[in-house]
């Protein structure tokens, strides 16, 4: 994909539902049960201060990410990058090679939440994790609209998902229906990328 210089929505969206077919074949469409007692002990059993351990290692997570990006030539490499290929490649900055650490980060961190949702869950189901794709899109252009407005950043997404998370259990707690929270997820993801996107251009 680097390489070949491809939209990365794009190849993300294509190689997500390969991977889901993946799934379905290698679990014969089937609910995998029988995970281990530990894992849930350690991700949603065992709780500090009465939140489960979990939101913890989310938290230190999004840190490790915000001082890295904030604090280290790295994260000014990668903005550089972000901000302009062309630029950032004139300035003598390795691009390809920042796409592609960038690009294993993003998947080692998916990888650990898919491990944290394992534990949570007690089970694998092929089709648990479709529903969490257009929040994640949400939370991340949603953060682009707090503490650093028009840019994506660590800090800013981390108040994006705790907005998300509290509206959907409102909805809950107020009894809405299931479509009532695609709604929410939705009009949240528009309204966002139209207000980062105007942000973006006052910067």
């Amino acid at each position: 994909m680097v390489k070949c210089d491809t939209n990365a929505l794009i190849v993300t969206l294509g190689m997500g539902t390969v991977f889901t077919g993946l799934i379905y074949w290698l679990a014969g469409s089937n609910t995998i049960v029988g995970v281990d007692v530990a894992l849930s002990k350690w991700t949603f059993t065992n709780k500090l201060l009465g939140i489960p351990v979990e939101f913890y290692y989310g938290l230190v997570i999004m840190l490790v990410v915000w001082y890295v990006a904030e604090f280290t030539p790295l994260g000014l490499r990668a903005l550089f990058v972000g901000q302009s290929r062309d630029v950032a490649r004139l300035s003598g900055i390795r691009v390809s090679r920042m796409r592609i650490g960038g690009f294993v980060l993003g998947g080692l961190v998916a990888g650990i939440a898919g491990v944290l949702f394992l534990g949570t869950t007690g089970s694998a189901d092929p089709t648990a994790s479709g529903p969490y794709l257009l929040p994640a899109y949400a939370a991340v252009f949603l953060g682009a609209t707090s503490i650093k407005p028009g840019r994506f950043n660590p800090l800013g997404t981390g108040i994006a998902v705790y907005f998300l998370a509290t509206g959907v259990n409102g909805l809950q707690l107020l009894g809405a229906y299931n479509y009532v929270q695609q709604l929410f997820y939705g009009a949240a993801l528009v309204i966002a990328v139209v207000l980062s996107r105007q942000l973006r251009r006052k910067r």
